[in-house]
């Protein structure tokens, strides 16, 4: 007999994307399921488009008017629920059609496993799907491993046995990481499992709720939080203790690495050795482990000398003990911009060498300079903080033109085209909150960090600003001491503070 599963949806304002999650759980091969979705106050016509297709499309429940929070609404879910397999996902994610058929396979085939997940594909707001693979380890100790420095099971991607939840409390509202809370009190007592292939659409966009969390940097406290509270039962480690080595924080990290080896081989059985020595558990330690507490780091290297990765350990140890002397890591920093520099005039391509370079080390992968480029004296390109998925680059074509004293900041793409001209004292700038600019910003009103792109042959004359978001067309011009905060079409001449159009240029 086929067991039903009830899909679990919380949802606060899930337009536009919340037809494409209803559209995959309808495609589904495996038929016999129901939909059941909490709304959390939607003002943005969730409700509308789920009355489109709940009851009559999808047999199910729509449940209104006593808002919560993600845990909150999930809790409550669960206990409205009448069937033993719960799968999970989000308003703005996308189930491939095989989902529930290998998820309820494979937790038929296995009874001791209480959560199971997948693998999972990212797709930006668009459904483009995006580098790397959302991977998640497939083995429970490897799981439990991994538990130790982030949360390893996508939180969309997973079936899981309602009486297992309940028999630990439920879901809890803490906001952020109530999947992360629940892994952490269930895995102590039951088996996890994820799947090798994906089987979820994982989308990552500016509004989502942890990509949200995670640009006003709570995500980060708010995990390590979580983890200090749940890690006496789970990794038999005391609160103090265990918020000290996830903010890297703790003086002798083995110590306690060591502790909790002998508590999960004691909880969760195998040995010792083979914990100390497993390829989750040291890649957990290692990003616990601080990288000045050298003889944490000499000691997990001594447990695990076969690994082939040894060498490299040494050499980064050996760095870390290098580059504590000043002097002698200016030298390095100098040594390797001098090399970047002198590559590109291999590509005639001069570069000033008084160029600065802030914010990330190395920059070099995320400035891409085509030949024929010249960039005078002081040139300063800040990269601001960022997320893996914002990954921004710099793009510089083929004859770009640069005077002294430019800045350019950088938190999202920006692009200057080719043969394109920027006088000195400029900025150009993607990043909003940069000190420089962040005043003047707030007078033309320009508050939103996004993309420029500037096209080819446009000329920039002195003391220019240019905003976030902005899009300058082929053979524009931009007078001296102006500020642009609006698109510019191409060849056209602007100027003003905010600059506005005033007359066509000659093609």
């Amino acid at each position: 007999m086929e067991d039903r599963v009830t899909w679990l949806i919380p949802v606060l304002n899930g337009m536009p994307y919340l037809p494409e999650t209803l559209a995959s759980i309808e495609a589904q091969t495996y038929k016999n399921w129901e939909v059941l979705v909490w709304d959390n106050g939607s003002t943005d016509g969730t409700l509308e488009e789920l009355a489109k297709w709940i009851p009559d499309r999808l047999p199910g429940k729509i449940f209104t008017g006593e808002p919560h929070g993600v845990g909150g609404s999930l809790k409550r879910l669960v206990e409205e629920c009448q069937t033993e397999f719960c799968a999970r996902i989000d308003a703005d994610d996308i189930n491939f059609p095989e989902r529930l058929e290998k998820q309820v396979a494979f937790l038929q085939a296995h009874p001791e496993v209480a959560i199971l997940g997948s693998q999972m594909k990212y797709i930006d707001g668009n459904g483009n799907i995006q580098k790397p693979l959302y991977h998640v380890p497939t083995s429970h100790d490897d799981i439990v491993h991994t538990l130790l420095k982030t949360n390893c099971i996508g939180h969309p991607s997973i079936m899981f046995r309602r009486s297992a939840i309940l028999q630990i409390g439920n879901y809890r509202e803490i906001p952020n990481v109530e999947d992360y809370d629940l892994w952490l009190r269930l895995v102590v007592r039951f088996q996890f499992s994820n799947l090798k292939e994906p089987l979820v659409y994982y989308r990552v966009h500016q509004d989502g709720t942890t990509q949200v969390a995670i640009r006003e940097k709570r995500i980060s406290v708010l995990t390590d939080n979580c983890f200090s509270d749940n890690a006496l039962p789970l990794f038999g480690c005391l609160q103090n203790e265990a918020k000290l080595l996830r903010e890297r924080k703790h003086p002798m990290a083995i110590t306690v690495l060591w502790q909790i080896a002998r508590h999960l081989q004691k909880t969760q059985g195998g040995s010792l050795l083979a914990r100390l020595r497993s390829a989750s558990f040291i890649s957990s330690s290692k990003a616990l482990i601080n990288p000045d507490d050298i003889l944490s780091r000499l000691s997990l290297l001594a447990i695990n000398l076969d690994k082939p990765e040894f060498y490299q350990d040494l050499r980064d140890i050996l760095r870390t003990i290098v580059l504590k002397i000043p002097l002698l890591q200016q030298a390095i920093s100098k040594f390797k911009l001098k090399k970047w520099i002198k590559n590109h005039r291999k590509i005639n391509t001069e570069i000033h060498s008084s160029i600065k370079i802030l914010g990330i080390d190395p920059p070099f992968k995320l400035i891409d300079i085509s030949p024929n480029c010249q960039f005078s004296q002081n040139l300063t390109i800040k990269f601001a903080e960022f997320q893996w998925w914002e990954e921004p680059k710099l793009t510089f074509q083929s004859g770009v033109r640069i005077g002294s004293n430019v800045l350019i900041a950088v938190k999202r793409s920006i692009s200057i085209g080719k043969d394109t001209s920027i006088g000195s004292d400029c900025s150009i700038t993607s990043h909003l909150q940069d000190e420089h600019i962040s005043e003047l910003a707030t007078k033309v009103n320009a508050l939103v960090d996004a993309p420029v792109e500037i096209g080819d042959g446009v000329t920039i004359a002195n003391k220019v600003t240019i905003f976030a978001g902005v899009k300058i067309g082929k053979g524009a011009v931009i007078e001296s001491e102006s500020v642009v905060c609006e698109n510019i079409p191409a060849y056209e001449v602007w100027a003003g503070v905010p600059a506005k159009f005033i007359k066509m240029r000659p093609q």
